[in-house]
């Protein structure tokens, strides 16, 4: 269970993005707030730029620490730990939605069930952020007994050092494993700096109930 919450307001201009416990009607939620492997879980705040005659918005850059939770209960989880998180989209009219349900895309032949080339909802924003492979490593994946370092690497073989839970191999203390990300330049890696591994996408969203961000 995944969830992922964003705040946005008009009249201060302010961002705050933080994880939620899992819901039981998903409707309802309660903020994440504790720590995980070692990492704070807690609200990011930042900036927003939002036109009020488009509805678009972008945020400036935060470090945030998602919890991803494994059972109902949240009892099992990891953090996704997101460094230099920014976002981009466009509200509804209402500013109630972001994104919308993929209504002409779905197909009554097939009860409106969405597949690989119809998805359910159609994105209304994007995010872009990196994971530092240090981070990463920091990271126990419950099930699989696994750094995020090693699943990041695809190739556990390689790139696993065979210890219970599996870390990343290192060399002379570095991370054998390279990412295609650069921290430093929040850029695409190159020889001298492949240390993160970008992490982006897009979203569709809709309004939930909680408490106040803060």
């Amino acid at each position: 269970t995944f969830n992922w919450l964003l705040s946005l307001g008009f009249k201060g201009g302010t961002a705050v993005t933080l994880g939620a416990l899992p819901s039981a009607n998903g409707v309802d939620y309660t903020y994440a707030r504790g720590t995980v492997d070692g990492f704070s879980v807690e609200a990011a705040n930042g900036d927003a730029n939002i036109d009020g005659s488009t509805n678009e918005f972008d945020t400036t850059s935060v470090d945030v620490n998602l919890p991803f939770y494994l059972d109902q209960q949240g009892m099992s989880q990891f953090v996704l730990p997101l460094r230099a998180l920014r976002f981009h989209g466009t509200l509804s009219d209402v500013v109630n939605c972001i994104g919308h349900y993929n209504a002409e895309g779905l197909s009554p032949d097939n009860d409106c069930q969405p597949t690989e080339t119809a998805p359910p909802f159609v994105t209304g924003g994007s995010f872009e952020s990196h994971i530092l492979l240090e981070d990463a490593d920091q990271v126990i994946v419950p099930p699989l007994h696994q750094s995020l370092c090693v699943i990041l690497s695809g190739d556990s073989a390689t790139y696993g050092d065979g210890g219970s839970p599996a870390l990343c191999k290192r060399t002379d203390g570095v991370i054998d494993y390279q990412g295609n990300w650069c921290s430093a330049t929040d850029a695409p890696g190159d020889g001298a700096c492949r240390d993160a591994v970008r992490f982006n996408g897009g979203f569709a969203a809709s309004t939930v109930q909680g408490g106040s961000v803060q």
